[in-house]
């Protein structure tokens, strides 16, 4: 057997005391925020009524963390000691796509790492509306429930519970364009009106930010640096969305990376952007807001790669937005921005939680002369 140095000896004890103090941490978090049923710890997750990142940003992000911060609790238990999970979803009254998006992507994330599913609660109970554009989305594919089930409960609702319906989500840890092609073609038959308001220029222009956007978390999104949470793979996540009356359409992509802030600074790009706020760039990273960072990129449509052959970044994403109506919004790290034609990039307040990745949502409104 062959002896162990003293020096790998330090790391091994150092390893496994820092494993354990995880451990600890993780296990008080479960039973600080579990309840007993049927005498098993049991891990309850809430969402609020209002679940949207616009409106009500920090306890729809703080619900998102709960959930994620189980996956990592569970991994440090074997499956007889994990306890029960159940997230509620009833008492969501207004569910904002975009929000419902990075829900699914969080519960891909927790089915893909674990290897189980979640179980919702109290699935009688839900909003109609909300249910419907769930399942709609596919997110039901992600939890451990019965499909005709949920579809008898469905059977239930009436026609003015629907005013946005999705379209199943797609994912994929590689650059695959023909997908987001495909969910592009799928809203353009769904709402026909689409095809009148982006003419052949503007449908070729949506199709290369959907498949940009895509690339970017591919390459850049999980690149640089180590993630908060455990992830399986360099997965992104796409949907869309339309109101029933087909005024309004929206697409979305979405990743659980560290975030545009804090990949820029690692690129060649990102650093002619620190040296242009005028901060030193050899230092630790002192920027002075994630949306003023984001608004930079959106601004000057500046490619995180200056490699022809790997995407032309954001000049290509933010030039889907200039058809008429056209709206990008972009959400990563802790900051945000609202870009438009008529008014450029545009900062959202500060946020005091990280997303947990980078959300891009383009909306274009059908109603509009």
């Amino acid at each position: 057997m062959k002896k162990v140095s003293r020096q790998d000896a330090l790391r091994i004890a150092r390893l496994v005391i820092s494993r354990h103090i995880q451990f600890l941490r993780h296990r008080e978090t479960f039973r600080s925020g579990s309840r007993k049923i049927n005498g098993r710890h049991t891990i309850y997750i809430e969402a609020p009524e209002v679940f949207s990142l616009t409106e009500n940003y920090e306890e729809t992000v703080n619900c998102l963390r709960k959930l994620k911060n189980t996956i990592v609790s569970s991994r440090l238990l074997n499956q007889r000691q994990r306890p029960y999970t159940h997230i509620d979803l009833s008492h969501i009254k207004t569910l904002e796509p975009a929000a419902a998006v990075v829900l699914a992507a969080e519960l891909d994330r927790w089915r893909r790492v674990l290897g189980v599913s979640l179980r919702p609660r109290n699935l009688a109970t839900w909003n109609k509306g909300v249910l419907t554009f769930l399942y709609d989305l596919r997110l039901f594919d992600l939890l451990e429930v019965d499909r005709r089930y949920v579809k008898s409960v469905l059977s239930l609702r009436v026609k003015s519970d629907v005013t946005e319906v999705a379209l199943p989500f797609v994912s994929d840890c590689r650059n695959d364009k023909e997908r987001t092609d495909r969910l592009a073609d799928e809203l353009a038959r769904k709402v026909p009106k689409l095809l009148e308001i982006l003419d052949e220029e503007g449908g070729m222009a949506l199709s290369a930010a959907l498949a940009e956007a895509s690339l970017n978390s591919v390459q850049h999104a999980y690149k640089y640096l180590q993630t908060e949470f455990p992830i399986v793979d360099d997965r992104w996540w796409a949907a869309a969305s339309y109101q029933d009356n087909g005024d309004t359409v929206k697409f979305f992509v979405y990743d659980q990376g560290v975030g545009i802030p804090a990949t820029l600074p690692k690129t060649t790009v990102g650093q002619g952007i620190l040296k242009f706020l005028g901060h030193n760039v050899d230092k630790v990273y002192p920027h002075s807001s994630d949306s003023e960072m984001i608004k930079q990129v959106l601004r000057g449509q500046i490619s995180a790669t200056e490699q022809k052959n790997r995407g032309k970044g954001f000049p290509q994403i933010v030039a889907a937005v200039t058809q008429q109506g056209g709206r990008l919004m972009v959400l990563s790290g802790k900051g945000g921005v609202i870009y438009t034609k008529a008014s450029g990039a545009e900062k959202l307040p500060e946020n005091d939680v990280h997303l947990g990745g980078t959300l891009l949502e383009w909306t274009f409104r059908l109603d509009q002369p």
